[in-house]
């Protein structure tokens, strides 16, 4: 069977839906399938074609974005998308294609000789643009235009979306959450999803004993002593990197504490926070591609998002034996998905959505318990090696489609 995964980012990128489609594709190699990667040249110097752990990567390029041209970015990236899939599916078939993003749907839902598709959907497009920050504009005329451009995009893709899944097969989402989210938002029958959490890689993501935690805390430079805790993500405002910075910021100077923000963030960030004063040490690495390290030197994770479809760096921490603080999704609302990963009292703790000093306590509660990020930690590893392997969601994936 050959397999097509179709995305507008990949590998090297290191988000959750480039982590996911790499995974997957990786399952499917072992299991003896053809995959095929249709994505964009997103960096500067990414080749038009490679092959990655088995997986054939075919690389389009992306339209450049500069204004005023950016107000077209979305239809731009959609004609690239549909030339890009048009030329493979005319040279090539596919029994069924697995697409991650409106952009890729659009491209290969505009084949007459397209495969059977599922769509895996992260949430209803127009929701994450709503949430995702742009960069600051330096101009009154500047942020006006960023907030045409916004209007536009989340116009544009909601109806294209909106259309498009009126005639795609077959639809998967990674939380029951999302489901909710994305039936109410499009006025669809919540009973078109199924739910397939994602998986985590368990050899990858796994926990340090006493001495190569302290090895890789001193090659690190992270504080021996120090009670750790960990953020992982980009700097967006639905991941809301500041929330975990204000938390720490409020913390008890009682014991030696340290914050590591793991992420590609901008340079006011990084000087504001450093000006700031903190009960310990605030650290950032920068983006790494490889963040298995990170997890094994820390103590506990913390994911302060505001909007997540799923957090993948929630299993990642968890796999590698780190207990998870994060924010409990509000009454009557579908923004979070933490409460389907974490069990609270049992592989982290939940507190009050969006509210730094809950979020304080509850780290604090860590940082003062012996023995609770252990306990806890241990809990989380064994949810992951049996309940979140790869191989049973890309074999729950492969079932959608023969069902």
């Amino acid at each position: 069977m050959r397999i097509l995964l179709a995305n507008t980012f990949f590998f090297p990128a290191i988000g959750g839906i480039e982590n996911y489609l790499l995974n997957v594709g990786r399952c499917l190699v072992r299991m003896g399938y053809e995959v095929t990667a249709l994505v964009s040249r997103h960096a500067p110097g990414l080749p038009a074609q490679e092959r990655i752990e088995g997986i054939e990567v075919l690389r389009y390029q992306r339209p450049d974005s500069r204004p005023p041209m950016n107000l077209l970015d979305p239809v731009r990236q959609v004609w690239a998308s549909q030339r890009a899939a048009a030329n493979l599916l005319a040279a090539r078939t596919f029994d069924v294609a697995w697409v991650r993003d409106v952009f890729s749907l659009a491209g290969v839902m505009s084949c007459a000789c397209r495969p059977r598709v599922t769509y895996i959907q992260a949430t209803a497009c127009p929701v994450y643009l709503r949430a995702a920050v742009h960069h600051r504009a330096r101009t009154a005329s500047g942020r006006a235009f960023r907030r045409l451009s916004g209007w536009c995009e989340q116009n544009y893709l909601g109806w294209l979306e909106r259309r498009l899944l009126h005639r795609c097969e077959l639809r998967v989402v990674l939380s029951e959450a999302k489901r909710q989210e994305i039936t109410r938002f499009y006025g669809f029958d919540a009973n078109l999803y199924q739910v397939i959490p994602a998986g985590v890689d368990t050899e990858r993501f796994r926990p340090a004993d006493s001495d190569e935690k302290r090895t890789l805390r001193e090659r690190l430079q992270i504080p021996q002593d120090a009670f750790v805790f960990l953020y992982v993500g980009r700097s967006s405002r639905e991941k809301n990197p500041q929330g975990v910075v204000e938390a720490f910021r409020l913390l008890s100077g009682a014991a030696p504490k340290a914050l590591v923000m793991l992420g590609p963030f901008d340079t006011g960030f990084v000087v504001g926070t450093r000006a700031g004063v903190f009960p310990g040490v605030v650290l950032f690495p920068g983006e790494i591609p490889e963040p298995a390290e990170y997890y094994q030197a820390s103590d506990v994770f913390v994911l302060p998002s505001l909007s997540e479809g799923f957090g993948q760096v929630l299993l990642e921490a968890m796999a590698s034996g780190l207990p998870c603080v994060a924010y409990q999704c509000p009454e009557g609302s579908h923004v979070l998905a933490t409460n389907e990963v974490i069990t609270e009292g049992v592989t982290g703790l939940l507190c009050e959505y969006d509210q730094p000093a809950a979020l304080a306590d509850t780290m604090e509660r860590f940082a003062v318990t012996p023995g609770l990020a252990g306990k806890m930690g241990s809990a989380a590893r064994r949810f992951c090696l049996t309940d979140r392997d790869w191989l049973n969601v890309t074999e729950r994936l492969l079932a959608v489609r023969s069902g």
